[in-house]
């Protein structure tokens, strides 16, 4: 499995990389900070999964960016991270696979990449 974490700050990232990577030992586990990075890598490590973490990456919504990867033709499964209710609706209603609230435990996150992994059919 190949994971993108999307997510402006550095330090967020860089942990969420480790937890994810002792947890859940991937293929490979990157990062980037907006979405125009998020696309370029798209195509360079086609990822099973996509973390979005910040709900207005400094490029643009995440509404807009789930619109961009709902209409690419292989897209990887992407799970929103979002600190509001409302948020859980629209990213659903945007084209998210999954939500996980920012106050829930680790064990959710890792519960929603392992369901999205299993949609795939990946090993």
């Amino acid at each position: 499995m190949r994971i993108v974490i999307a997510a402006f700050q550095t330090a967020v990232r860089a942990a969420l990389q480790a937890f994810l990577q002792e947890k859940l030992q991937p293929e490979e586990v990157s990062g980037v900070s907006n979405s125009r990075e998020l696309m370029a890598r798209l195509d360079l490590e086609c990822p099973n999964v996509i973390l979005l973490l910040d709900w207005a990456l400094p490029d643009g919504p995440v509404t807009a960016l789930l619109a961009a990867l709902r209409a690419r033709a292989v897209r990887p499964k992407v799970i929103v991270l979002g600190s509001a209710p409302d948020q859980r609706r629209a990213a659903r209603a945007a084209g998210a696979d999954g939500f996980v609230s920012q106050s829930d435990p680790p064990r959710r996150l890792l519960s929603a990449i392992r369901s999205v992994q299993m949609e795939q059919g990946d090993d």
